[in-house]
């Protein structure tokens, strides 16, 4: 695809390049750039109508919460702890520690940062840079070979007046140590067991979207990534650690080996067990860690009315099938005690095709709460992700597992954003108002590639010209639920593609006002369903990608190359950028 800007007048019909003329904003999603604190995607017009973007998501504490890790990490020698912080205050704004008080790093205030090992004396960390209240703060803690412990704060690592320290740095939590806690927001916290130096910790800071052994110039390597906890899940109790691999299958599916079959039931052979009167139980005990958190993946059939799968003794029910028949389910439990059971309740036969247990690291969230829409930290419409259910509630976001491209820790297929912008229904960009995007009562064309969906509300909205994207003064591009159509608006005169979408498929989008008339084009056709608007499209609110003024507009897929033009595109103008667009959206 010829991404290169171009000026094609005159040579439209040979197709050499997009058209520019009249170009008032071009967003091609290529890459994100860090502009002073803020995360943007360039303008390739001469316009720099930079969208700014708010698809971060972050873990907020309010001073009694925590996430124990589940895991106690022992950095015996070199080590980096690098994280995003946005502090409400100094007071207790611990980082990570331990509940016996003995290991953890503090910020204690703008300059002044205390960090504790093995239970010795604490050293002061004193640097020349400044962590602020109420603004996000890249931060790393790092110990060289030498136990030269240093601060990078924002890409830059002061050494001046650096202390030493040795020993084991042994933290179990994160926002917490014995008893006090810290107030703020948390994100993409990741453990190295090799320092960073100074280009490790500029690339870092310079490119938040990757980790910092994407650059083949670091010596660091994916080996030395111990934890990651992206904090993106959105949702739940659990932090999972995108850095370990979930561990090896912890139960044997033969019911002839190891398992107990007691009130009622008999074990038929290796995978069936029957019961009979009221029904009855198989069980296996010694098989995990109580209060460890475990994958699991069961499948099967049943005649029993009424099939569960349980803790050994205790009370948590982890899967209930009624009604009998198949019954197949992926999801995690939190285990309560050392086992597992089946009790089914009546006269039956059960036959399993598939039982996996498989211990994830993952941390357990208490009282910590997710703050998404987040600008600066890691851009989840940057990056490829996976949603799933995975303890049958919570919807989660996951980012890709560094030791399983492709696919999150839970082994779930990541949606690709395919060079554009991958949105999961919550974040957005906003461009600044500009005089470049008011276009009055004249003529203009709003352009982007769209992948269908809808959300949870009747409009899902792709691109808004300010406030709602149907308001008097506005233009934009929606998906309308209840029709299964796209939706267009050019000062509150609505115009309905001809036919429904395909959820999942590309569409190339078009709405423009030429001399009053208002019209939407979809892969190039113009749509029947046209109007008469000379509403002034000039308003002084912010242009938005994903969504509008509205609480329940946000959309849910990707989003690429939105331009817009201060003319009525020709139909062969559309052609030509349809063409060049194509083969990366197909």
């Amino acid at each position: 695809m010829i991404i290169a800007i171009q000026n094609t007048i005159g040579a439209i019909g040979r197709g050499l390049g997009i058209v520019t003329r009249n170009l008032q904003m071009w967003l091609g999603f290529t890459e994100a750039n860090v502009i002073g604190s803020n995360q943007f995607v360039l303008d390739k017009s001469t316009n720099s109508n930079n969208a700014k973007l708010f698809t971060g998501k972050a873990l907020e504490f309010n001073g009694n919460d925590k996430v124990d890790l589940g895991t106690t990490f022992g950095l015996t020698g070199e080590f980096t702890v690098a994280f995003w912080v946005n502090l409400t205050n100094y007071t207790q704004a611990v980082i990570v520690g331990d509940s016996a008080n003995e290991d953890w790093f503090r910020i204690n205030s703008a300059t002044q940062y205390t960090l504790k090992i093995n239970n010795s004396s604490s050293i002061n960390i004193v640097s020349g840079g400044s962590i602020p209240l109420s603004s996000w703060s890249r931060i790393a803690l790092i110990r060289d070979s030498n136990n030269l412990v240093t601060l990078s704060i924002n890409g830059i690592i002061y050494t001046n007046n650096a202390p030493t320290k040795s020993g084991d740095f042994d933290f179990t939590l994160i926002g917490s140590k014995s008893g006090t806690f810290i107030n703020g927001l948390l994100s993409n916290v990741q453990i190295y067991n090799k320092a960073w130096v100074s280009d490790d910790a500029a690339f870092d800071y310079a490119n938040p979207n990757n980790l910092v052994f994407n650059n083949s110039a670091s010596s660091i390597s994916l080996s030395n990534l111990k934890g990651y906890y992206a904090l993106s899940e959105g949702s739940g109790s659990i932090a999972y650690d995108s850095a370990t691999s979930l561990g090896s299958d912890v139960i044997n599916l033969n019911f002839q080996s190891n398992w107990q079959a007691i009130s009622g039931a008999v074990v038929d052979n290796q995978y069936k067990f029957s019961t009979v009167g009221a029904g009855g139980q198989i069980r296996i005990n010694s098989i995990l860690t109580q209060g460890s958190i475990y994958q699991v993946n069961i499948s099967g059939t049943t005649t029993a009315a009424l099939l569960r799968f349980r803790s050994y003794s205790g009370d948590a029910t982890y899967l209930t099938h009624s009604g009998g028949g198949s019954f197949s389910d992926s999801f995690i439990i939190t285990s309560e005690d050392l086992g597992v059971r089946f009790r089914a309740n009546n006269s039956s036969v059960t036959t399993l095709t598939t039982l996996t247990l498989k211990e994830i690291s993952a941390g357990t969230i208490t009282g910590a709460t997710y703050d998404d829409k987040q600008p600066t930290i890691p851009q989840l419409g940057m990056v490829d992700w996976a949603k799933s259910t995975p303890d049958e509630t919570n919807e989660v976001t996951l980012i890709e597992a560094p030791n399983d491209l492709g696919k999150d820790v839970l082994g779930n297929s990541l949606r690709l954003r395919e060079g554009g912008f991958n949105l999961d229904g919550i974040g957005y960009a906003e461009v600044a108002d500009d005089s470049t995007l008011d276009f009055g009562t004249g003529d203009f064309s709003i352009e982007t590639w769209v992948k269908a969906s809808v959300g949870s509300g009747s409009l899902s909205v792709i691109v808004s010209l300010g406030g709602n994207f149907n308001g008097n003064n506005s233009a934009g591009i929606a998906t309308h639920k209840p029709s299964g159509k796209f939706i267009s608006y050019i000062g509150s005169s609505a115009m309905y593609s001809n036919g429904v979408f395909v959820v999942g498929d590309w569409y190339h989008l078009v709405i423009t006002r030429d001399s009053n008339t208002c019209t939407l084009y979809v892969d190039t056709v113009a749509q029947s369903d046209t109007e008469t608007n000379t509403n002034s499209i000039t308003n002084a609110l912010v242009k938005q990608l994903g969504r509008d003024t509205s609480t329940d507009r946000f959309y849910t897929d990707v989003i690429d190359d939105t331009r817009m033009y201060n003319i009525a595109l020709s139909q062969k103008e559309i052609i030509n950028n349809y063409k060049i667009g194509l083969s990366k959206h197909s």
